[in-house]
């Protein structure tokens, strides 16, 4: 994958995540998602495209049951 489509902007995470843009703020404040700056334009926090896919694979229903998050 190319650098270009290495990188989302928060708005395309959410999207690509099928999530809202404040439940994906809650996993950046929560450490699940680490952010970066944009060299371009520092307004700018993206997300790695590997982090997102990390966070989509599904985890065994025990680590739920037993209250790990």
């Amino acid at each position: 994958m190319g650098p270009v489509n290495e990188y989302l902007n928060l708005v395309e995470a959410a999207r690509y995540l099928g999530i809202s843009r404040m439940t994906l703020h809650k996993l950046i404040r929560e450490g699940k998602v680490p952010t970066y700056w944009s060299e371009l334009n520092r307004a700018v926090r993206l997300v790695k495209r590997a982090d997102l896919d990390r966070l989509r694979q599904p985890r065994p229903a025990e680590d739920k049951l037993r209250g790990e998050q």
